[in-house]
């Protein structure tokens, strides 16, 4: 008797439309939790990285990645495997280089993040050859290689060195 009412219809037909609401709000909320937490999280190359000597296939190097507070990477070598292979002041480097000891020289700055893997428009100082090269970097999907690429004038006429973190 009381559906017959239009004032009771009018009212559960509000009070549905209420509930229908709450439930369609709770399943979005979820909806959106679980997307967040499938989400594959960002792999950041901020850490400790083995550089392999090219020619010899053997540790070289361990170059420490930093974020700076502008969310740039920077680097800087924090080991030298064979300092006897390898001179341990940067002679041949450009002159605010020049001479300075290599363990704790900042070797690698101005990486912007570009993708969730690869920063780019970089520059890294090669303390063997003396020399600045422009860079990119790409973090493997696990965290564990990275891959830089140097150049001078173009990506495509660069050289590719893997790293390994430690």
């Amino acid at each position: 008797m009381l559906l017959k009412n239009g004032a009771a219809k009018k009212g559960l037909s509000f009070l549905c439309s209420i509930i229908l609401g709450i439930c369609c709000l709770f399943t979005s909320i979820a909806k959106a939790e679980t997307s967040d937490a499938t989400e594959k999280p960002i792999v950041s190359p901020v850490g400790n990285w083995l550089k392999i000597n090219h020619k010899t296939k053997q540790p070289g190097a361990v170059i420490e990645i930093t974020e700076t507070a502008d969310h740039m990477l920077e680097g800087k070598v924090t080991k030298i495997y064979d300092p006897e292979q390898n001179k341990t002041t940067c002679t041949d480097c450009p002159e605010s280089f020049k001479n300075q000891p290599i363990v704790g020289m900042q070797v690698l700055w101005g990486l912007k993040q570009a993708s969730d893997y690869t920063w780019t428009d970089g520059h890294i100082l090669s303390p063997k050859r003396g020399k600045v090269y422009a860079c990119n970097l790409t973090v493997s999907q696990d965290g564990q290689t990275l891959t830089v690429r140097l150049y001078s004038v173009s990506a495509l006429l660069g050289y590719t060195e893997t790293w390994y973190r430690t």
